[in-house]
């Protein structure tokens, strides 16, 4: 479903729209290849922004094909979510402190609380940009906590694909899957040792293929001199910096008190030092690999497991 409470109100012209829906739209082609389809509100077309202007009047100056294209998905074509809703305006529905009942978010979480697997498209920059938005649903004697899936890339996007060859019900289906899926990566023999070792969480399952999916991506992902490409920029920065990165380097005070725990077996009697790691929150699960990512150097996954740092 697209999310969009995600649409800032600011945008104040075509362009800056365009940028903003250019990866939605990627996203959608992608998986109507696979006949899933991205639900919108009917309405989204006449979505008014703070300069009075509305969706349909940024749409106009798109490319022709891509004016048809978007055009005939949020005013003909749909699904629009609307017309089968499940939630009613009388539940009260909210997420970061605002009321989002009537909202695609909204509708999400009321299937999930009914047990069904809706998911969500956020544009970027957003308050919506991590793997999970927290919706609350408000009851008369008590609130529920509800976690959103939510894609913010096709990259995000195409998992869909990887998780639909095969559910994953257990780690050792995470790791079949994984060595499957990403040969752009050299597992150790021992990666998955230490996640076997927790209890099963498939949530978790699910994002640790996501952030294995950046990983083997931007494996691959260079130029002719050796140096990142403009999509493995794409990938770094969007992955590797800023506040809500999924790929950090740990802090100088974990690398001295944990430098021990941070060096991984990789062939023979070799170890390597691995302080760069991918983060999953809930629980805690780090997945380290070997850093920097270079072109001629395999990028080692050499633990995936509980948070090693936590205290």
């Amino acid at each position: 479903m697209f999310n969009e409470l995600s649409l800032k109100e600011d945008i104040d012209n075509p362009h800056e729209f365009y940028g903003h829906v250019k990866k939605l739209m990627l996203a959608r082609k992608e998986l109507l290849n696979r006949k899933i389809m991205i639900s919108c509100h009917r309405n989204l077309v006449n979505t008014k922004f703070k300069n009075e202007k509305t969706v349909l009047e940024y749409v106009m100056d798109f490319s022709r094909e891509e004016k048809i294209d978007f055009l005939n998905w949020i005013t003909k074509n749909g699904p629009f979510w609307e017309e089968k809703q499940l939630h009613a305006f009388e539940d009260h529905f909210s997420c970061f402190d605002s009321k989002v009942t009537g909202s695609a978010l909204a509708e999400a979480a009321a299937h999930i609380y009914c047990e069904n697997n809706y998911q969500t498209f956020s544009i970027q920059p957003s308050v919506y940009g991590d793997e999970i938005i927290p919706v609350i649903l408000k009851l008369k004697d008590k609130d529920i906590d509800i976690n959103v899936k939510n894609h913010i890339s096709l990259d995000s996007v195409e998992l869909k694909n990887i998780s639909n060859k095969k559910d994953i019900e257990s780690w050792d289906a995470l790791e079949e899957i994984s060595r499957d899926e990403f040969k752009n990566l050299t597992f150790t023999e021992e990666s998955f040792h230490p996640i076997k070792k927790m209890p099963f969480y498939k949530a978790a399952s699910a994002s640790i293929i996501e952030k294995l999916k950046v990983l083997n991506d931007i494996k691959i992902s260079f130029d002719s001199e050796g140096g990142f490409s403009s999509k493995g920029k794409e990938i770094y920065r969007n992955h590797f910096t800023g506040d809500k990165a999924w790929f950090t380097d740990s802090s100088d005070g974990e690398k001295r008190d944990f430098s021990n725990e941070m060096k991984f077996l990789i062939d023979g009697d070799e170890k390597l030092f691995c302080p760069w790691h991918g983060k999953v929150k809930t629980p805690q699960i780090r997945i380290h690999f070997s850093y920097p990512i270079t072109q001629k150097n395999p990028l080692y996954i050499v633990y995936i497991g509980e948070k090693i740092t936590k205290s």
